[in-house]
């Protein structure tokens, strides 16, 4: 019995402190309901199991890696699945009107499913990271950050305003706010879906309800950003305004991304 090698992502639903309890029960509920239902890919599968715990208006997802990766491109992929698989839960979340934020680590996790137990440094750490993202983003710890910009061929000291990179086909993009990369969770799903082969695969096991078009992409981020902007509107605090206009910003780079079918994604 000892630590595994594996990554931790903690998860924290934004905008729950003044809510009253019936709007804290609804929100709860459907966050740990939606939250343990997500099903993991058979390939992730096989290089990983997952475990969710949940309390609060808050989760940790750990996706132990099964085998030892010392391949600095093999870890890469892995973590590309591992989002992909995140990305499910995260657009659930986004098209219900919730903003969140968090962190993504990599190190030593352990979990007893029997008992619910979880700790290790990885798990600190992520709640620790969650705090840093300020923004509702989901940010990396340096290590990631590292290992991205190594096998990218990118330095910081290279990224100037106005740069555009393709960061793992855009899964990952890099805030101009802070210079953090963070996880951009919106890209994935959809293009899956826009793919060709994808859709014709649904349409054939007649799935029509996962098969999004252009117009139903951006009929989801104008509810998202309706909502946010519905929220600036009547609301006094600064702090809780400034992550509502990350939000659109992010919301609206999307689209552009989506209308533009670019390669990056850069927030500014």
């Amino acid at each position: 019995m000892n630590y595994y090698k594996g990554l931790a992502v903690f998860i924290d639903i934004l905008g729950t402190k003044n809510k009253n309890f019936d709007k804290l029960y609804q929100i709860s509920k459907y966050f740990h309901s939606k939250i343990k239902k997500i099903k993991t890919s058979r390939i992730l599968s096989l290089f990983t199991e997952k475990y969710v715990s949940s309390f609060s208006d808050c989760a940790y997802i750990i996706y132990k890696f099964k085998y030892d990766i010392s391949d600095p491109k093999d870890f890469q992929h892995i973590v590309e699945y591992c989002l992909n698989d995140l990305s499910q839960t995260l657009t659930t979340f986004t098209k219900n009107g919730f903003l969140f934020r968090g962190g993504v680590v990599y190190g030593d996790v352990y979990f007893d499913k029997r008992y619910n137990l979880l700790f290790g440094s990885a798990i600190n750490e992520a709640f620790l990271l969650e705090r840093e993202a300020i923004m509702p983003r989901i940010i990396f710890s340096k290590t990631i950050e590292q290992n991205i910009l190594e096998n990218m061929n990118i330095e910081y000291k290279d990224i100037k305003q106005g740069d555009n990179y393709k960061l793992w086909n855009s899964v990952i993009c890099l805030d101009l706010y802070d210079y953090r990369l963070f996880f951009n969770y919106l890209i994935r799903n959809v293009n899956n879906c826009n793919n060709d082969a994808f859709i014709k695969i649904m349409h054939k096991k007649n799935i029509k309800e996962k098969c999004y078009n252009l117009k139903n992409i951006y009929e989801y981020l104008d509810a998202a950003e309706s909502f946010s902007m519905d929220v600036i509107d009547n609301c006094i605090d600064n702090n809780v305004i400034a992550k509502h206009i990350w939000q659109i910003n992010y919301l609206k780079n999307m689209k552009s991304y989506y209308t533009d079918r670019r390669n990056y994604c850069v927030i500014e």
